[in-house]
């Protein structure tokens, strides 16, 4: 796909703010002038709607569109993301999606005998590895390398000792606490990633409507701007500069777009429920 991203505004709004000048509204048409195939399109939507953020196409050659054309283009390609959002393979890229944020549960613990057969047989290795390299030790370290091989010989011995493996006993007490702890903890994890991320992706997509509508609900269209030295347009108020770039986006767009893709918001919001 072209790389032609802006994040942030939403893309059925942000489609006709950016805009052309035909008067054919269909999908067709839409996404010629933008550039863009189907497939493009559709990437857009999933990464938008999964993501809860906003973005559009900036083509370089697209100018203003007529201000009482915007709210057909609005439509237009609000209803193409929509049917692809019914689609099966909207659904198995969510499903997908669902499945890779699912949190993983804790490895269950040793238990005491796989503990000290894997102790047993890593103080083997430690002996056997140490009594192959004394032949290239050096004569002068000869001795203290032995009384460290002594050393773990004894600890070996002690090991193996019938009855001595009350603090291995006590060790995965702990450890199986340890386990249980982390247990509950997964499946509270479990019980939220089922109620954030449901069969269908339905509430994932009431969402991504909800956010447009709620940062677009109070953009002041006739908030005044001036320049700065360097040419750039800014908000008299500056709070308005500490606004979503959503909020921005439906400020430039105008008050008839913006209100068209609530409008289609809010209607798709009412046959999602």
């Amino acid at each position: 796909m072209k790389k032609k991203y802006l994040i942030i505004p939403a893309l059925f709004l942000s489609f006709c703010f950016l805009a052309f000048m035909a008067a054919d509204h269909s999908i067709e048409t839409i996404l010629q002038k933008l550039q863009m195939t189907s497939e493009d399109a559709k990437e857009y939507a999933w990464s938008d709607c999964s993501g809860c953020y906003f973005s559009y196409p900036m083509p370089g050659d697209l100018k203003d569109t007529p201000l009482d054309e915007r709210p057909a283009i609005v439509k237009a390609v609000g209803e193409f993301v929509k049917l692809y959002s019914k689609s099966d393979d909207f659904r198995n890229r969510y499903l997908e999606h669902r499945e890779s944020s699912k949190p993983s549960p804790p490895q269950p613990p040793e238990s005491m005998e796989e503990t000290r057969r894997r102790q047993k047989a890593e103080m083997e290795k430690s002996i056997r590895d140490m009594e192959k390299a004394k032949a290239d030790i050096p004569a002068s370290q000869k001795a203290d390398y032995e009384k460290i091989l002594q050393a773990l010989k004894q600890q070996m011995a002690e090991f193996e000792k019938p009855g001595n493996d009350a603090g291995s006993s006590e060790m995965g007490q702990y450890t199986q606490q340890a386990y249980e702890a982390e247990m509950q903890e997964y499946k509270d994890k479990l019980q939220e990633w089922e109620k954030e991320y449901p069969r269908e992706p339905g509430m994932m997509i009431r969402r991504w409507l909800e956010e447009f509508l709620r940062v677009s609900a109070d953009v002041d269209f006739g908030a005044e701007l001036n320049t700065d030295e360097s040419g750039k347009k800014k908000f008299v108020k500056s709070e308005y500069e500490r606004k979503p770039e959503l909020w921005k986006l439906c400020f430039r767009a105008g008050r008839q777009t913006t209100e068209a893709g609530r409008e289609f918001a809010e209607e798709w919001l009412r046959e999602l429920k």
